[in-house]
């Protein structure tokens, strides 16, 4: 597995965090931070794609991607 790969994943699962935790606190306690909350959410989507083409232009990981 290449580097590149690993910390995109680390991005990702990072920022999933953060705007799950954010989404939680503003269905729950009704703490708006839904700006963040959707920057986060891009973030996640966007590293998603650029992990999808880099598994796809990857020999080992093709099948991932």
């Amino acid at each position: 597995m290449t580097i590149t790969v690993r910390i995109f994943q680390s991005i990702n699962g990072l920022a999933g965090l953060v705007a799950l935790t954010l989404g939680l606190l503003d269905w729950i306690a009704h703490m708006s931070f839904v700006n963040v909350h959707m920057l986060f959410g891009i973030l996640v989507t966007l590293s998603l794609l650029v992990l999808g083409i880099l598994m796809l232009f990857s020999r080992e990981m093709r099948i991932w991607g």
